[in-house]
């Protein structure tokens, strides 16, 4: 299983809580799958993990491009490794090396920025998915939108907010609205919605099933 792992995945490091005095530093390790082919978003999701591991760890142009090789296996890898040789001898920096390599050699679509958009207006949560399970799924389009190039400015916060919003049932927003409550980021309203999930849930249980919930109840003492 170590040697599977080994050749699906790049380990990084990364140091949380820098050591301080006799504390020793805490640390967490992040697994990138390597990309060996796929499509436009596969290759988003990729290059999206890679550029947030390579900023926390403040790597080096050249040691950022080393790093990004061993990323790639495959058809990709021969042509990714020359680009990267060249880049390092034009002195380029790995953002302009980076941009040429998404686009010219993983070749993702003009149009992607634009599915992207559709999807996230028409995400919705499913049935069966918690606040928090749905709530991943228009934030992982925000990170590969952010990934193309032609996108050079961030999708606003109020923007993120009214597309994950748009998924979650009406009556919640009116709950919402009624109570006062200002959400000003995702996050606040992922944690706002799910007390409304808890406590409907809590509601539609039967007294059977209230009864499993809570254990077998305790014998009264005589």
């Amino acid at each position: 299983m170590g040697r599977d792992d080994k050749d699906e995945y790049v380990t990084n490091a990364l140091v949380m809580t820098p050591v301080a005095e006799s504390i020793p530093a805490d640390k967490t390790k992040i697994k990138i799958q390597k990309f060996k082919g796929g499509g436009a978003c596969d290759w988003l999701k990729c290059s999206g993990q890679f550029s947030t591991i390579a900023r926390k760890k403040r790597w080096m142009d050249e040691q950022t491009a080393h790093n990004f090789v061993a990323l790639i296996e495959g058809d990709l890898e021969a042509d990714v490794e020359t680009a990267a040789k060249e880049a390092v001898t034009a002195h380029k920096s790995f953002e302009e090396f980076f941009t040429v390599t998404d686009v010219g050699l993983l070749s993702v679509p003009h149009d992607v920025s634009e599915d992207l958009d559709n999807e996230l207006w028409a995400m919705t949560r499913r049935s069966k998915e918690s606040v928090l399970q749905f709530s991943q799924r228009p934030k992982e389009n925000i990170c590969m939108f952010a990934e193309l190039h032609q996108n050079t400015d961030a999708i606003p916060v109020v923007q993120q907010c009214r597309y994950f919003k748009r998924g979650t049932p009406r009556a919640w927003h009116e709950k919402l609205e009624a109570s006062g409550v200002v959400c000003d980021r995702t996050s606040e309203l992922v944690l706002y919605f799910t007390h409304i999930e808890r406590a409907e849930r809590g509601r539609d249980r039967t007294p059977r099933q209230e009864q499993e919930r809570q254990g077998p109840a305790q014998r009264e003492e005589p």
